[in-house]
């Protein structure tokens, strides 16, 4: 991990010991695009469609409504990075 600049060597006597160099968010936004990609493509939309599989049914109202807060985010993204 520390090849992958994920940890770094923290100085001091004893025992060697590693402090992260990316944030929580960070360090889950590599992986999961480096998952996305080797494993689906490139393809989100597979992504979920595996995370969901037969559990779609299982999701509540207040679930929905999160997924749904996030797709409306990302599509306000994307337009506005096309404008």
């Amino acid at each position: 991990m520390e090849k992958r600049g994920w940890l770094k060597r923290l100085p001091g006597d004893g025992p060697t010991r590693f402090g992260a160099t990316l944030s929580k968010d960070d360090a889950s936004q590599q992986l999961v695009s480096g998952f996305v990609s080797d494993y689906f493509q490139g393809s989100t939309v597979e992504l979920v469609s595996a995370l969901l599989g037969n559990d779609a049914c299982n999701l509540t109202k207040k679930d929905v409504d999160r997924l749904r807060k996030i797709l409306d985010q990302a599509r306000r993204r994307r337009e506005e990075g096309k404008s």
